[in-house]
């Protein structure tokens, strides 16, 4: 902000000092006003950065204190008050996956805690964190941790 300080001194400067010279000092302003276009610009993308954050902020914190439950985007969005498809595409654009991609992520982490820490059965642990279909827990599990849920229990132990 100094530095345009300083260039706007020196636009005046020179306008007061040649009569002639409309020209040149309004060339000079155009190329000032773009440089506070640019400033301006970059501090948008960067207050919209921060809600983005904030949003997704909002959204880890909702799944994380639902974690037991069958979490769906619709059940964030009314949380949240947005549109299911604007809460996926800025979560998409922060974090890189989608919501249900997450979701499944943490209950996926949340299951071999769950198996970790207590002696229950696998099908036990899918039914504490809301996953009804015990086949889908399995085959996520295996899709996550890139073997069977038997052998890697077998091998924590």
């Amino acid at each position: 902000i100094k530095a345009l300080s300083k260039k706007l001194n020196q636009i005046i400067i020179d306008y007061n000092a040649s009569e002639n010279n409309s020209t040149t000092c309004s060339i000079s302003v155009l190329g000032l006003l773009g440089e506070l276009a640019q400033i301006y610009k970059r501090n948008l993308f960067e207050k919209s950065d921060i809600s983005s954050s904030i949003l997704c902020y909002k959204i880890k914190k909702y799944i994380s204190s639902n974690i037991t439950k069958n979490i769906s985007l619709t059940d964030i969005s009314k949380e949240i008050g947005k549109t299911p498809n604007y809460l996926n595409s800025v979560f998409r654009k922060v974090e890189g996956i989608s919501i249900g991609q997450y979701i499944t992520r943490e209950k996926i982490h949340t299951l071999i805690e769950i198996k970790k820490t207590r002696d229950i059965s696998f099908d036990d642990a899918c039914i504490c964190i809301g996953i009804t279909d015990i086949s889908y827990g399995y085959s996520q599990l295996k899709k996550h941790i890139g073997t069977t849920p038997k052998i890697y229990f077998e091998n924590l132990l």
